[in-house]
């Protein structure tokens, strides 16, 4: 049984190549053949490109003790509403926009359940590049700004995360393979000459592996129906670490 470990350097950050293999020869007389097999475990540690944020408006105190919505007030709300929606129409880092207006019911005195207030539901889907954070901190404080003017609407501030995404993360495999495929020939080249025969692949197996880290970077967030300063104070883009992704491959080897 033999064990050795190859270091290789990558510019998302390093490499970092375990080879642990587990040899079984058996030597055919007749066909002059030796079958080796071998594993080898590739890790990469990848950074996030894109932070990703959701902006929700909420009901206020005052309207989640309202009762009964109003003419007057609806109307209020759908109006913030859709101006918010318009607001975020005008960029490009946010997506979404749909809300709801319910009543809160208490059923505890009535089966029909007596009105308490109303329940809002708004919310937008952003994303975007850390170079693009002062276009979201604008939007997030033009939004504040609207929701600040109705007293019936509560803004909490988003958390702001990094996330990988499916793109980076088969980007990473790839050059994973890639190294792979390198190491796999300097084996070919290393056995050939240690036993005088010529030894290549003749099978390949793949496991592979991807363990994300959350990344998020919030405000207090424990009262959640506070409304935010009218001038908010701007997110910083939370510090990017790396998580990492891996590859498992295993190979029959013939060497004759």
């Amino acid at each position: 049984m033999k064990k050795a470990a190859v270091l290789l350097g990558a510019f998302l950050g390093v490499l970092s190549v375990s080879f642990a293999a587990e040899e079984s020869a058996k030597e055919n007389e007749k066909e002059g053949k030796l079958t080796l097999h071998k594993n080898f475990s590739l890790n990469k540690k990848v950074e996030a490109r894109y932070l990703y944020a959701d902006i929700e408006v909420d009901s206020s105190a005052m309207l989640r003790s309202i009762g009964e919505l109003n003419d007057v007030d609806r109307k209020s709300l759908t109006t913030t509403l859709n101006s918010l929606v318009e607001e975020a129409r005008g960029g490009k880092i946010c997506k979404g926009g749909s809300y709801s207006i319910t009543p809160i019911r208490d059923y505890r005195e009535d089966s029909k359940g007596r009105i308490l207030g109303q329940d809002v539901r708004f919310s937008l889907h952003c994303k975007f590049l850390q170079n693009e954070i002062q276009d979201y901190n604008a939007l997030l404080s033009k939004i504040n700004q609207i929701v600040s003017q109705n007293r019936l609407l509560a803004l909490p501030q988003p958390a702001v995360t990094h996330r990988i995404t499916s793109d980076e993360i088969a980007f990473a495999k790839e050059e994973l393979f890639g190294e792979f495929l390198g190491e796999l020939k300097k084996v070919e080249e290393k056995y050939s000459t240690l036993l005088g025969k010529t030894c290549a692949a003749s099978e390949l197996s793949s496991n592979e592996g991807f363990v994300p880290t959350p990344r998020v970077f919030a405000m207090d967030r424990g009262v959640k129906m506070a409304r935010a300063l009218n001038a908010a104070t701007d997110t910083a883009a939370p510090i990017v670490q790396e998580d990492e992704v891996h590859i498992n491959v295993n190979v029959k080897l013939v060497c004759r």
